[in-house]
């Protein structure tokens, strides 16, 4: 599973704490990146701003490269972005991470502590990938995907491999996966209305 985000280092920030109090004092002066309008890094964000009770600006741009491009020049604060994309910029000392996203700290950068260690207990927004099969598909065709999925990602080399690009791997049954689905169907979905997203 991949996880967000990224600050620039000029900035006297060093945890959400302090991003969020900034943010307070300066209502609307904190810019905000995203991959673009109405997609998961800007309503993660917004999710966060709502539960400290603060406004950001938000700065959409078309795809990752443009938006870290955005926050090395300074254009933009902050922004929620995936490991594998900025983890390595984080590593290499180009960019500050606050705070992950996700429930636990990645094993990529287990110096960076969650947002719920951080002072928001409870968040807990996460990119993911799953295996689908089509609808109607035997259960036994689905049990036997699966049991040769588990096998693959119990693999410590394949753990090692993707954790090195900052993707922790959470091996599970499909009523899992499917339970997982529909929780973050429900979340982004009221996320999405509670905070008025739109794509324009």
């Amino acid at each position: 599973m991949n996880q967000y985000p990224d600050h620039i280092l000029t900035s006297p920030v060093r945890g959400v704490q302090e991003l969020m109090a900034a943010a307070k004092a300066k209502p609307g002066q904190i810019n905000y990146g995203s991959t673009g309008a109405g997609v998961s890094p800007q309503v993660a964000l917004e999710m966060l701003n709502a539960k400290a009770g603060v406004a950001m600006t938000h700065v959409p741009y078309k795809g990752t490269a443009p938006m870290l491009t955005g926050m090395l020049s300074g254009d933009i604060d902050v922004a929620f972005d995936i490991a594998s994309s900025s983890g390595p910029m984080i590593q290499g000392g180009r960019l500050r991470g606050l705070a992950v996203s996700g429930a636990s700290r990645l094993k990529m950068l287990p110096q960076i502590p969650t947002v719920a260690e951080s002072g928001y207990p409870g968040f807990d927004v996460t990119s993911w990938y799953g295996l689908v099969a089509p609808k109607g598909t035997p259960d036994a065709v689905v049990q036997k995907l699966n049991a040769a999925l588990q096998k693959v990602l119990l693999n410590p080399e394949t753990q090692r491999t993707l954790a090195a690009t900052g993707n922790d791997v959470l091996p599970g049954t499909p009523a899992q996966f499917q339970q997982f689905m529909q929780g973050e169907y429900a979340k982004w979905t009221d996320a999405v209305k509670q905070l008025n997203i739109t794509v324009n």
